[in-house]
């Protein structure tokens, strides 16, 4: 069975030098089941730093963090849920709570939540205080979603039943320096149509790396919070989770035979091992082009298709046996993002892809 080892000192060390990089907050991103880390394994610890505000991208997400807090013995502290994208009618009502931030990126949005809110109280259902926590997302040059001029945020503003307690924008290039500061500019512009006092985040993990916080009160961080950095960034940042699968078996093939489903030929005598991992566990299946996994101080290439199950390795002399364990990614600084690149896909897809199959192992260093 193929095994997931995480590391909470890993992420919070990754924390504690992320954080360095900010005079204010850092948002610690666990969207996406925190990168495929588990997002609850992340909220721990992180709770246990003393972080009081993160985000998530679904409504989903944002339950699940929220129900975790809840039952735990942080219920009666005050983190924060913050969730980047729009909440579906159906699913807003159960998330109006004292620690929920929603995110507001048109006109028709804030009124669609001010009026249902309104609703609510007449029914009864909501105290007549109650005001929803809300952060303003402004188009500053990424062109999908966000609020563009200073006349649609003055009509949110002027909305009853919302409480605008922060402004963000994401990079859409954070490697473009001169779009960049573009996008900083217009940030800037547009910010100054809201009150002073209210939370300003506009970098993520890669514009945090590479411009700091642009001297506003907080940053997010997603990837390199699990420690990943773009290639030209040397950060001794430490990876949250390793990647491991076992050799089921280990064999000779000869000249023109044939391996595995596509019966992909053999152009020269082989050594090779099988694993128990495939890409139901996380493994690209393009990862049959160009990807390797290192045995040793051997780079092993994969062999022939990555199948649900299984894949095959091209072993060489590397010494390998049945039963032993090896690491795909995740032993040292910068070798899941090689393991990506190899396979041809960006982190980010790489650690999303795990599966709930794959057996978790928490460690403790």
């Amino acid at each position: 069975m193929p095994k997931i080892y995480l590391c909470a000192d890993a992420l919070i060390s990754n924390f504690r030098l992320l954080k360095s990089k900010t005079q204010g907050a850092l948002i610690p991103v666990l969207k996406a089941d925190a990168y495929g880390h588990g997002a609850l394994f992340a909220l721990e610890a992180l709770c246990r730093e003393g972080v009081r505000f993160f985000a998530v991208a679904t409504a989903y997400e944002a339950q699940e963090l929220l129900d975790f807090l809840e039952k735990s013995k942080y219920r009666f502290t005050n983190q924060m849920v913050f969730v980047m994208s729009a909440v579906e009618p159906e699913a807003l009502f159960s998330l109006l709570s004292a620690r929920v931030v929603l995110s507001v990126h048109s006109p028709a949005y804030a009124r669609f939540l001010s009026s249902t809110i309104a609703r609510y109280k007449e029914k009864a259902l909501l105290p007549d205080r109650f005001r929803l926590a809300v952060h303003l997302k402004l188009e500053t040059g990424m062109h999908r979603t966000g609020l563009r001029t200073e006349e649609s945020i003055r009509s949110v503003l002027s909305l009853p039943h919302l409480s605008v307690e922060g402004v963000y924008s994401h990079l859409a290039s954070a490697a473009d320096t001169l779009y960049t500061e573009e996008q900083h500019r217009r940030f800037l512009a547009l910010r100054a149509a809201l009150p002073d006092g209210i939370l300003t985040h506009l970098s993520a993990s890669e514009g945090l790396l590479r411009y700091g916080d642009f001297s506003l009160s907080a940053a997010r961080t997603g990837l390199a919070l699990y420690g990943i950095t773009p290639e030209d960034i040397s950060l001794p940042l430490l990876p949250v989770m390793r990647f491991s699968a076992r050799v089921t078996a280990v064999l000779r093939v000869k000249t023109g035979e044939r391996v595995g489903y596509g019966c992909v030929r053999t152009d020269r005598p082989r050594r090779l091992a099988v694993i128990d991992a495939g890409y139901a566990d996380g493994i690209p299946p393009t990862a049959q082009k160009e990807g390797w996994v290192t045995v040793g101080d051997r780079r092993c290439p994969f062999f022939g298709a990555v199948c649900m199950d299984r894949a095959t390795l091209d072993i060489g002399d590397a010494p390998l046996r049945e039963g032993d364990e090896i690491t795909l990614f995740g032993k040292r600084t910068g070798d899941t993002a090689a393991f990506a690149k190899g396979a041809g896909v960006s982190p980010y897809v790489l650690l999303s892809l795990r599966s709930r199959r794959t057996q978790r192992i928490y460690l403790s260093e």
